[in-house]
């Protein structure tokens, strides 16, 4: 089964500023796939599977039931979790570019329209958003700690195979 993901920094912004004081960080895949992280929990929603559940500390649970981990394998979820997170970091701040951004780009056209210099508008709105562009490659960036992350825990755990489906592919295609 193969899982395109849909990495887009305004999802994460919304995300994050709907939650408020508890950032939520979500990815989408093109098949279905659901990875969300709300507080300290990671869910995710694989079609035609239990729901699997991640924590902060690396507790692991499918359908409700907890799954029994050692110590390594805990530490591979935590650090699953927290490069998850990561993306909802870098898509954070993606969203705070792009809005600064958003008001530059008016400022600007105001500006420029007021003092007759409209030329000067466009040069000034391409440098701020190659800012925007800059940050978020920062997510891409992230996919392929993700992907590390998850590829360990596949190897390590079988339980958590199923839910594994990132793919080199997939990490390549964010820049696209």
């Amino acid at each position: 089964m193969r899982h395109r993901y849909t990495v887009l920094a305004s999802l994460a912004l919304i995300a994050m500023l709907l939650g408020g004081c508890q950032p939520t960080t979500t990815v989408n895949t093109d098949d279905g796939q659901t990875l969300n992280i709300v507080g300290k929990t990671l869910t995710i929603r694989t079609n035609g599977l239990p729901k699997a559940e991640i924590t902060a500390d690396g507790d692991f649970s499918i359908g409700g039931e907890p799954v029994q981990v050692t110590d390594v394998q805990r530490a591979l979820l935590a650090t699953y979790y927290k490069e998850l997170n990561g993306i909802g970091t870098a898509g954070f701040a993606t969203g705070k570019e792009g809005a600064a951004l958003a008001g530059k780009a008016v400022g600007t056209a105001i500006k420029g329209v007021l003092t007759g210099t409209p030329e000067n508008i466009e040069p000034q709105v391409e440098a701020a958003a190659r800012k925007v562009e800059a940050e978020a490659m920062k997510i891409c960036d992230r996919l392929g700690g993700l992907h590390a992350a998850q590829q360990a825990l596949v190897a390590q755990l079988p339980a958590f195979a199923p839910y594994g489906g990132l793919t080199l592919d997939d990490v390549a295609d964010c820049r696209k």
